[in-house]
């Protein structure tokens, strides 16, 4: 039992806080220097920023919370695209705007605001807003087969996004848990279907959730 406590110890020393824009200007340039379950904490501010998580465990936690401190994806990709399989990230108080998506297939865009790939990702108290794909307009949880991926949202607002396939939410070959959150006026009318949430192939837990306002052909809510 000694030994366990003190690795556990020594891990919880060996990782680092990064301060943005102290350290580093902008938030991407932290994740790049940041080590295995690193916490990268942003100062309030506007980051005009597309930011690439890879193959790390990691926190990226706002100071000031959403409404002081914003992520604008610029209409040029995901805002955050996601992609550490078998580790754990967790993004926490931003607001995440004005994504369009990455190309996973060739043709198609997934996940406007945040794309998560083959990765336990928990979300919280995010504004994710103003963001459009073909799939996941606010966000997209994807795998390419059915996993054992477990993520989850809460304390968030997402709303006015747009997609074709889940407005507010895509999810497919995972499972997700949605909590304390508020999905609203996503969506787009008269394709598609899941304007609020689509899961295809997942597992899905939704507790005190409000679904309200989301549109499309099949499935407005």
């Amino acid at each position: 039992m000694k030994k366990v406590v003190f690795f556990v110890c020594l891990s919880i020393l060996s990782a680092n806080i990064i301060l943005v824009p102290d350290n580093y200007a902008t938030i991407q340039l932290a994740i790049n220097n940041a080590s295995n379950n690193d916490t990268v904490l942003v100062n309030q501010g506007t980051f005009v920023e597309n930011i690439i998580i890879n193959d790390i465990s990691i926190s990226v936690i706002s100071l000031n919370g959403p409404n002081n401190t914003i992520i604008d994806g610029n209409n040029n990709g995901s805002v955050i695209n996601v992609q550490s399989e078998n580790n754990n990230v967790l993004i926490r108080g931003f607001t995440i705007k004005n994504g369009v998506g990455e190309l996973l297939d060739g043709s198609s865009r997934y996940g406007g605001g945040i794309l998560s790939c083959n990765t336990a990702l928990t979300l919280d108290s995010l504004i994710v807003i103003n963001n459009e794909s073909f799939a996941g307009g606010g966000v997209c949880f994807y795998e390419m087969e059915s996993s054992t991926t477990h993520s989850i949202v809460k304390n968030c607002i997402i709303e006015d996004n747009s997609a074709s396939e889940g407005g507010g939410i895509f999810v497919i070959n995972q499972s997700l848990d949605i909590m304390n959150s508020l999905i609203n006026s996503n969506g787009m009318v008269p394709y598609g279907s899941g304007g609020g949430i689509q899961a295809l192939v997942a597992n899905l837990n939704i507790t005190d959730v409000s679904i309200q306002n989301n549109h499309s052909r099949f499935g407005g809510g």
